[in-house]
């Protein structure tokens, strides 16, 4: 998992859809603009935040309705990871739990994080941090502090 990669494909996918890397996102409203895209946000259960299914014919999200606001946000990010960029799998079924051991769950589980904040922390080989987007410079002392 490269999370720079990781964190581009958020950056980019939130420029496709119309967005800047930095402003919060109604990610509801953005969903709702995808062509031919079926969303569905129904209880799950307790166990299950969402599901993806994507190949030639459809496109559909469901997210489980009983989820916090917050949750659901990120189950939707975390399901546009699998329909623009999962070439593994057509159907995925995701689990509540963010500690998976499968790779495209955790890929999407990051990409989601990625994706509702905007921006990220990036390392620099001097040891600096770098908060992409803004125009500021943390050492890396700094943000130990906060």
């Amino acid at each position: 998992m490269d999370k720079l990669d990781l964190n581009t494909k958020a950056q980019e996918l939130r420029e496709r859809m119309g967005e800047d890397v930095n402003s919060p996102v109604d990610i509801f409203s953005l969903a709702n603009q995808i062509d031919k895209l079926t969303i569905v946000y129904y209880p799950l259960g307790e166990n299950i935040s969402g599901m993806c299914v994507a190949n030639e014919k459809v496109k559909l999200i469901a997210v489980n309705s009983t989820m916090s606001y917050g949750r659901q946000r990120f189950s939707l990010a975390h399901e546009f990871y699998h329909l623009y960029f999962d070439e593994l799998s057509e159907f995925n079924v995701c689990s509540k739990k963010l500690d998976s051991t499968n790779e495209a769950e955790k890929n999407a589980d990051q990409f989601a994080s990625y994706y509702c904040t905007g921006t990220v922390f990036r390392y620099e080989p001097s040891g600096n941090v770098v908060e992409t987007g803004f125009r500021r410079l943390f050492d890396a002392q700094t943000i130990r502090r906060i």
